[in-house]
């Protein structure tokens, strides 16, 4: 009797507990779900001060379509008539590319803030791409392997001479890199005018 009783209240708290188990987990799920969806209203103006803390959220916000991609619509620029403001979006899987005949639209583009991070490592790395193309190397070419002697690469040059800069202003950081931040659109419409 006393062993029957026992896996009666054995059967009773496991059918508890697993009854309220989906429900709370389910409950965390919605909570979750809330906050991640939660889309915060960013203005051009503003999105360069706030960018920082907005990494990974998501948001929406305005701006004139100033230049898209032509090789696969992979990117677009928006700009602020109203200030220096100038960001790029890429598009997410859904959406896959962007249209040219988007360049000159308002659109209201709603995504999630990303953040590219430029250090020593990236820079590096970034300088031995270069001249290794400069070199030739594996393409049975040699014009120079000193990065000071470009072989007449204008486009070398100029990218070596970013690299420069870049490393002067991470000189200048105290956080040891610089931070580049873009949207991943999940979704954009077009601002009609009437």
């Amino acid at each position: 009797m006393r062993n029957l009783l026992f896996i009666l209240i054995a059967i009773a708290f496991i059918a508890v507990s697993c009854e309220n188990t989906p429900e709370k987990a389910e409950q965390k799920e919605k909570t979750t779900e809330v906050v991640s969806n939660e889309i915060v209203n960013v203005t051009m103006a503003d999105f360069d001060s706030l960018a920082n803390g907005l990494v990974g959220k998501n948001i929406a916000l305005s701006g004139l379509v100033d230049h898209v991609c032509t090789h696969g619509g992979q990117k677009m620029f928006i700009v602020d008539q109203n200030s220096d403001a100038r960001i790029k979006v890429t598009p997410n899987e859904e959406l896959a590319a962007f249209n040219t005949d988007l360049v000159g639209e308002t659109l209201k583009i709603t995504g999630i803030v990303e953040e590219m991070r430029v250090d020593e490592d990236y820079l590096k790395e970034w300088e031995e791409e270069i001249n290794q193309g400069i070199t030739g190397e594996g393409e049975g070419k040699k014009e120079s392997a000193d990065p000071k002697d470009h072989g007449g690469n204008e486009a070398a040059t100029s990218e070596l001479d970013q690299i420069a800069r870049m490393r002067a202003q991470i000189a200048e950081t105290e956080k040891g890199y610089l931070s580049f931040y873009s949207i991943l659109s999940t979704e954009y419409s077009v601002y009609k005018m009437d």
